[in-house]
């Protein structure tokens, strides 16, 4: 078995394509029938790959989330598939992109969208659809790549968007934030160092931008709210090496 009943023998959810992928060689004619769906392929796994339960050998993570993959007719299901697995750490992005490139391209566009996006340009993508959405939006205008500062020029971090009334930075993860350990930790330090200073840091994988960007918004909009009802926090910020004059506190004095 492969494709979907193979993801889910792997522990792993996999959304629809309740059928039943099997794989045999290309020389050997089956026909599929009712929940069977028979694929002829020249690159049948190693015997030394397959997992077993019984009598039942299905491929391995990687091949089985590939060959799901294939069949799905939803990009979000795919992203949701191939997130899970990667988050899980039950496969890896290279063994991924190895079955790609070996296996079929029919059906294997989503699959190379969604490899693509968790490459690092995911990350760019999103902060430029987060740019868009928020100048859309009602909210009022932040600033853009804000380099923040202490009172006394200490620099604290280079925030995505930046509200320096409300104090509120907002900030897209990478994918790699939850896959690779190192990066999750990284992010999580440099997170936790912003909020240290009082900023109320907002952040959000791409997948979240592009799905539900009115949660994003909606979020956004408490944040900032909550950030005015409180004093301005004492940081400074740069652009372009120009710096942004502290906030009035309400008391005439910045």
């Amino acid at each position: 078995m492969t494709g979907a009943m193979a993801v889910r023998r792997h522990s792993l959810e996999c959304t629809g394509l309740n059928i039943i992928d099997v794989l045999i060689p290309i020389e050997v004619h089956r026909k599929s029938r009712d929940f069977v769906n028979i694929i002829r392929t020249s690159k049948m796994p190693e015997n030394d790959t397959l997992s077993t339960t019984g009598a039942v050998r299905y491929a391995e993570v990687a091949r089985a989330v590939a060959d799901a993959a294939r069949l799905m007719t939803r990009l979000d299901d795919v992203r949701a598939l191939v997130s899970l697995a990667l988050q899980r750490r039950r496969c890896s992005y290279q063994e991924l992109m190895a079955e790609r490139a070996k296996g079929p391209s029919a059906g294997s566009r989503f699959l190379g969208i969604v490899l693509g996006e968790v490459s690092d340009g995911a990350r760019s993508n999103a902060e430029i659809d987060l740019h868009k959405l928020i100048d859309r939006s009602g909210l009022e205008k932040p600033v853009y790549n804000a380099r923040l500062y202490t009172e006394d020029g200490v620099f604290i971090a280079e925030a995505d968007t930046w509200w320096q009334r409300a104090g509120v930075a907002g900030e897209v993860d990478s994918w790699k934030y939850h896959f690779e350990k190192a990066d999750y930790e990284a992010t999580q330090k440099r997170h936790n160092h912003m909020e240290s200073f009082g900023i109320n840091v907002q952040h959000w994988m791409p997948r979240s931008i592009w799905n539900d960007p009115k949660a994003v918004l909606d979020d956004l909009g408490r944040a900032i709210a909550a950030g005015h009802q409180r004093p301005p926090l004492r940081l400074t910020t740069k652009i372009d090496g120009e710096i942004v004059p502290m906030p009035d506190d309400g008391t005439g004095r910045t």
